[in-house]
């Protein structure tokens, strides 16, 4: 239902070509994302933590590597949006290290917080950060700066999508049911001013 099939990908690449647009792809494998929901499920895991361990690095990363191939073949640019894996991030680095022409967004938060928010005790504060892709386990938000660091990302966004508690609610019995998103935009220069220009990162 969160996928478009390898088929609609091509068709769309394609027409981006024939307009002269930058295609842009948000890149988690909804088949295996789905899949895996459903793993948890059957498992117990009902809660917040279930969003992030059916969503792991790798269905980023390979997400982000099949578009980039699909591009490359095609011959058009492509920007990935909000990326939070490092397996990602590699996979943009790599081909732009080869020449193709792919720009890389993360976002701010996820220079920021790892995948630890999602234990929190207090389910709502665990819910209101979920989103998609979900944050990472520690490690990948440096990941994120050094890529950030080396100009292989050109953006930094925040996918800003906000929900109040009473809508988060609306998956206590199911993580799969929470809305995802989380706010942002009026902390993104903050943010990245303090952590990134303020420590020498940037």
């Amino acid at each position: 239902a969160i996928m478009v099939s390898d088929e609609e990908l091509i068709a769309g690449f394609s027409r981006c070509r024939e307009l002269g647009a930058l295609a842009a792809v948000h890149a988690e494998n909804g088949e295996l994302v789905h899949y895996l929901q459903q793993k948890m499920v059957e498992l117990g895991i009902t809660g917040p933590e279930g969003h992030p361990q059916s969503r792991p690095a790798e269905c980023e990363g390979e997400a982000t590597a099949r578009a980039i191939r699909l591009a490359e073949i095609l011959g058009v640019p492509l920007y990935i949006v909000h990326v939070a894996a490092k397996e990602a991030a590699d996979a943009i680095t790599e081909a732009r290290l080869r020449g193709q022409h792919v720009y890389g967004e993360t976002l701010a938060g996820f220079l920021t917080l790892d995948d630890t928010v999602y234990y929190n005790e207090d389910w709502d504060f665990a819910a209101s950060h979920v989103m998609s892709p979900c944050f990472k386990p520690p490690g990948h938000p440096e990941a994120m700066w050094k890529t950030l660091q080396a100009g292989n990302f050109q953006t930094i966004g925040t996918d800003h999508c906000p929900f109040n508690v009473e809508q988060k609610r609306m998956g206590l019995e199911n993580f799969a049911g929470i809305p995802n998103g989380c706010g942002g935009i009026e902390d993104r220069l903050h943010i990245v001013w303090e952590l990134g220009v303020n420590t020498g990162r940037i």
